[in-house]
């Protein structure tokens, strides 16, 4: 392995406490009454949840069951393109808040008192590393709980619809499968915050299509199973990280950023140059590939899942390539097994 792999490593440990991480938390179905509101399990860890009023004084609410000691803490935020026009507001409540001004058409549960949060949209985004993406944060909401029972948010619009997004929670973590499937989430918050599907992946088509001319070019089209899957894993790794290097182009652009943004570029770095590690041992279809090569694609294949690289496909492909026997590349179809 480089020399630079190692710090790499232990610089991304080291960040990753201090970057303000809300794992994706789907939902189902809708939650514009106090019977349907969305229930957040574990609502002291970070969730977020992307959401959109489509009406006018549409309210969306959702539901946390404290304890004393914990915390209702949330931000309510809105895409970096959404229109200046559109600032949510939020409605908290719980039995014995004192604070009054709920607008009428939001729905106060028996026995709860209700405070009203008004939106404040900043003068520019602000910039999350995870995604990464720049948010403008209209609410942020922080508060000791007293007494345990169930606690309501309620968000709406009095002025007019759009996207906005709710991170609840304080409590930083991942089950390994969250983590796992924060590439595939990434996609679909890109799509919500409004980028088209081209844009999202055109750095990833772009990569396996220039890859596999350069490769055909200088082997010819004669390639082993091992070097052409090994190959393709590659292509994916460097071009989720030039996913992640457009998107911080775009993110960063007018938005307040601040040390957090290393995470970015490591998460950006990292499946480029495991990528191309990948191809220096595959990338010679004319030889058989060796046992240390194959170490070399499992250690590879396993760090890929730890930097969200290759979209887990290329991971899963790079492990794929390490388990296969070894063919000669004499012809594209009917390999030769090596004796």
């Amino acid at each position: 392995m480089k020399k630079w792999f190692l710090p790499l490593l232990l610089l991304t440990l080291l960040i990753s406490p201090i970057v303000y991480g809300h794992t994706p938390l789907g939902t189902d179905g809708e939650n514009n009454s106090i019977e349907n509101a969305v229930e957040i399990s574990t609502p002291t860890k970070s969730w977020t949840v992307y959401r959109e009023l489509h009406e006018v004084s549409e309210v969306e609410y959702f539901k946390l069951h404290l304890k004393v000691g914990e915390r209702l803490k949330f931000s309510i935020y809105t895409p970096r393109n959404q229109e200046g026009s559109f600032v949510p507001s939020a409605v908290v409540m719980w039995p014995g808040i004192v604070g009054g001004d709920a607008p009428s058409f939001v729905e106060i549960p028996l026995g709860h008192g209700a405070k009203l949060i008004e939106g404040v949209r900043p003068p520019a985004p602000r910039y999350e590393p995870f995604t990464p993406t720049s948010y403008h944060f209209v609410v942020d909401y922080d508060q000791p709980v007293q007494k345990e029972d169930d606690y309501y948010i309620a968000v709406f619009s009095s002025n007019t619809q759009g996207k906005y997004g709710i991170a609840v929670g304080y409590v930083e973590e991942f089950t390994a499968l969250e983590w796992l499937k924060i590439p595939l989430d990434l996609i679909g918050i890109h799509l919500w915050e409004g980028e088209s599907l081209m844009l999202v992946f055109l750095p990833l088509a772009a990569s396996i299509i220039v890859g596999v001319a350069i490769m055909v070019k200088r082997f010819g089209i004669g390639w082993g199973l091992v070097s052409l899957v090994g190959s393709i894993a590659g292509f994916l790794y460097i071009g989720s990280g030039l996913m992640t290097l457009t998107q911080l182009v775009l993110a960063v652009s007018g938005a307040i950023y601040d040390a957090t943004i290393i995470i970015t570029i490591v998460f950006t770095i990292v499946p480029i140059l495991l990528g191309f590690l990948i191809l220096r041992q595959v990338a010679s279809p004319k030889k058989p590939i060796t046992t240390g090569s194959r170490v070399v694609l499992i250690i590879l294949g396993v760090i890929g899942f730890v930097f969200w690289a290759g979209l887990l496909m290329g991971p899963v492909l790079t492990l794929f390539a390490a388990a296969l026997p070894a063919y000669s590349s004499e012809q594209f179809v009917g390999w030769d097994k090596v004796s």
